[in-house]
C-alpha cells in the first residue's frame, strides 16, 4: 500500500467495481436510493480508515 496516492481532503471520491476498506470500526450497511428503482448500500468506516480500488470500473458510454 505504500505506492498508493492518498486523497486526504473532505469530499475526495474513488469509484470502482470493487473497493477494499480497512478500518477499526465499520457501521452496519444501510439501503439507500441509487437511481430509479435501483438501490445501493452505504456504510461509514471510522478510526484510521483506508480504502483503495481493487477492480476498476469498466469503461462504457457514460465515461466518454
Amino acid at each position: 500500500m505504500s505506492g498508493l496516492i492518498w486523497h486526504l481532503n473532505p469530499n475526495d471520491a474513488i469509484k470502482g467495481d470493487r473497493i477494499v476498506v480497512i478500518a477499526r470500526k465499520i457501521d452496519d450497511p444501510t439501503v439507500v436510493a441509487d437511481s430509479g428503482r435501483h438501490r445501493a448500500q452505504r456504510t461509514v468506516a471510522r478510526d484510521n480508515a483506508r480504502a483503495w480500488i481493487d477492480v476498476p470500473v469498466r469503461p462504457g458510454p457514460q465515461f466518454k
